[in-house]
């Protein structure tokens, strides 16, 4: 079944998750507005990034466009624990925290 959770924003929701129903890790599929309200949290421990062999070009939503702008020589590097080709995709898994 389907357990809706009502909260004022998107931390609270995640606190009453980890309050109320004891979840400690939640694997979270959306888009880019949801990776980067998540960003936003700080609560991001793994990032995984599917990347296509696509141009979507103007009117495509950036995923991480809330996030702290930085210079790339400034930008923070992330270590990567995992790459693997998905047939002419890549899957690239993070380590955030």
């Amino acid at each position: 079944g389907v357990r809706v959770v009502r909260a004022a924003s998107l931390p609270d929701g995640l606190a009453a998750l980890r309050r109320d129903q004891g979840v400690r890790s939640l694997l979270v599929e959306g888009g880019a507005g949801l990776a980067s309200a998540l960003w936003e949290t700080e609560q991001v421990d793994r990032l995984v990034i599917l990347q296509a062999p696509i141009v979507l070009g103007a009117g495509s939503v950036p995923a991480f466009a809330r996030a702290p702008g930085a210079r790339a020589e400034a930008a923070r590097r992330l270590p990567v624990l995992l790459r693997r080709e998905l047939g002419a995709d890549l899957l690239t898994v993070y380590a955030v925290r």
